[in-house]
């Protein structure tokens, strides 16, 4: 194939500031997939859309001042919405008067669904869909009440995400709740797993190890839990923390790994009244060596979460042998299969009976039990390979020029 007869590719990536890993790792990986795979490379000619978000309102206030976080709301609405749509529009009409075209465009993030506003009429569009929860003031308005204009902002993005001919939902879970609530028809919508970063699935120097070991604290005491994501409150940090102090009342140096988004002022005051504050290690980000090493070292991730649309760190953890305890969701069955240990969503206790139990076998003495929980981890990680990058890019790709093709039948019939 010539570099004349290759598909031309516009993909608009989420801006950093966002600070959403997920997001980042699908930008990321189909990134290092275009670009490094030979058969990709021959077939199509990628142009990177990359916007930023600019502090204009939040500039004059601290970050962590009620203000502040009011102020970069208001800076990320504008960025999503006016910005980025308009940094895609302008590449586009450069790259066309260039002599080059672009034929398709791929929003990789829904939230920014927006953006495919920019196309051309006879542009193909391909949009990834994460989960719904942008969509709730939309779909279920008493649970998740907007004012007005918020919901006008959300039937913007509902309107640029069924301008694509292709959605790449990232679960058979997401792609059942789109046909369901009605947001996307049946026969645009396609299921492409994530996997876990390759940094996990690699096994850590032993050096490293030792190293993330010693600056945990983690060479005494434990059991050692472990959460990895954001603080927003679908996450329910509220049950990990009472899955944490329920912990400690049988294993009183039982820790906490908080691995991304920091405590809440609110989850801390939380912490507190459970006597559990002194218990939480709070990393911030990690890189993905130093998070491989933390899976590894844990006992048990938790991911007590009320809704995902994947569930990122359970396929991470499995893919390192760490046990898991999870919300009973359905894209959480999809993902993790027999492998996961699966507790009712919002059911506090069970969630403080389960990690203790959990955390019982994990911790057990027993030789028999050795050799099985050897044998769980092997097979946690059989299970965890099944979910791989060349297959999510594979089946992106096929997406664009399937959608290429609806849109240059679409043109044909005008």
């Amino acid at each position: 194939m010539t570099p004349d007869s290759r598909v031309k590719v516009a993909v608009a990536l989420d801006p950093p500031e966002e600070g959403w890993p997920s997001m980042d790792l699908v930008g990321h990986q189909l990134r290092a997939e275009l670009t490094q795979n030979d058969p990709h490379r021959s077939r199509f000619d990628i142009c990177w859309i990359e916007p930023h978000l600019k502090r204009w309102i939040s500039c004059p206030f601290g970050a962590d001042s009620r203000l502040g976080r009011a102020a970069w709301r208001a800076d990320r609405l504008w960025g999503r919405h006016w910005q980025a749509v308009r940094l895609a529009r302008r590449i586009l009409k450069r790259e066309a008067a260039a002599g080059r075209p672009l034929e398709v465009l791929h929003v990789a993030d829904h939230t920014y669904a927006q953006v495919a506003l920019a196309a051309d009429p006879d542009m193909a569009v391909v949009c990834h869909l994460h989960d719904l929860n942008a969509f709730q003031p939309l779909l279920d308005p008493q649970r998740d009440p907007r004012p007005f204009w918020y919901r006008a902002l959300v039937r913007r993005i509902v309107k640029g995400l069924r301008r694509a001919e292709r959605v790449v939902c990232i679960s058979g879970a997401t792609r059942r709740q789109a046909i369901e609530t009605g947001l996307v028809s049946a026969d645009r919508l396609v299921v492409a797993h994530l996997g876990p970063k390759p940094s996990v699935v690699a096994e850590p120097k032993p050096a490293l190890l030792e190293r993330v070991r010693r600056d945990l604290g983690m060479e005494r005491g434990g059991p050692w839990l472990l959460h990895v994501g954001s603080n927003v409150p679908r996450k329910r940090l509220d049950l990990v923390l009472e899955s944490l102090a329920a912990a400690r009342r049988e294993w009183p140096e039982a820790r906490l790994i908080k691995v991304g988004d920091r405590l809440t002022p609110a989850q801390m005051e939380r912490a507190g009244r459970l006597g559990v504050a002194d218990a939480v290690i709070q990393t911030g980000a990690l890189s993905e060596e130093r998070l491989s090493a933390v899976y590894r070292l844990a006992d048990l991730t938790l991911l007590p979460s009320d809704a995902e649309g994947f569930g990122l760190p359970i396929v991470e953890a499995l893919a390192a042998g760490c046990a898991v305890v999870a919300s009973d969701l359905e894209a959480i069955r999809e993902v993790g299969g027999d492998q996961v240990l699966r507790v009712p969503p919002g059911d506090a206790d069970a969630w403080r009976v389960w990690t203790c139990r959990a955390l019982r076998d994990e911790r057990s003495g027993n030789p028999a039990l050795g050799t099985q929980r050897e044998q769980l981890r092997a097979a946690r990680r059989a299970w965890a390979a099944r979910f791989g990058w060349d297959q999510h890019v594979a089946a992106v790709t096929r997406a664009w020029l399937e959608a290429l093709e609806a849109a240059r039948r679409r043109s044909r019939r005008r």
